[in-house]
């Protein structure tokens, strides 16, 4: 039998990829750090670095694995590990950035996947997808978020290169300002999530309703 590598959204975490934010610097690519860059915040690193190690620390406490990114101040964002794609059964999709300041990140991220002996499954190479807005909602449906940071085309893409590891591709359109679609929705156990209703599709909570969420 073949290595699984992520069976659901809900089992118990043995192994996570984390990257310091170090050397994060703000970009002006969504509405939270816009409203922060208005207010004159500035980046305080090491304090972002100190509550940072706390989480490894948890991590490390609960028996996960923790593998961690070399930082590099080339990257300003790549601290949001988890954008880079996502990880289902078979193995990692990659993803495609839409800002360009974050493109630069994939290659790096590819590279660890490699160390780590994680197959790339699918690769999205039209429209864009990132990390953000990915949720397994059984072991056989896969919803994608269309937000601000992956688009229709990216969802199409990936729906082909997916089918044939028998995934169904459920698009989950909210307004772009939610920036991902874990802004608004995140399973949190078997069956059990939290929905912001008023910024998800209809169609997407009556889905849910009839799997029994």
């Amino acid at each position: 039998m073949s290595e699984i590598f992520v069976p659901n959204g809900t089992n118990v975490l043995e192994k996570v990829i984390v990257c310091s934010p170090k050397y994060y610097v703000f970009n002006g690519i969504n509405e939270i750090t816009k409203a922060w860059m208005e207010k004159g915040e500035t980046e305080q690193n090491d304090q972002m670095v100190k509550e940072w190690n706390e989480m490894i620390a948890a991590y490390e406490e609960n028996g996960v694995e923790v593998v961690k990114m070399e930082p590099d101040p080339s990257m300003q964002v790549q601290t949001f590990a988890r954008d880079f794609g996502g990880c289902v059964k078979e193995g990692a999709i990659i993803g495609k950035f839409r800002h360009p300041v974050r493109r630069v990140e994939t290659p790096a991220y590819e590279a660890k996947l490699k160390e780590l002996g994680v197959p790339v499954i699918a690769r999205c190479n039209a429209g864009c997808f990132e990390g953000g807005d990915i949720f397994m909602i059984d072991e056989h449906t896969i919803a994608f978020g269309m937000v601000d940071r992956t688009d229709r085309a990216g969802v199409d893409n990936l729906r082909e290169q997916l089918a044939k590891f028998g995934y169904t591709v459920v698009g989950v359109p909210c307004p772009p300002y939610n920036l991902h679609l874990d802004m608004v929705f995140n399973i949190v156990a078997e069956k059990t999530c939290i929905a912001c209703l008023n910024e998800l599709p209809y169609e997407f909570i009556q889905m849910l309703k009839r799997r029994g969420f």
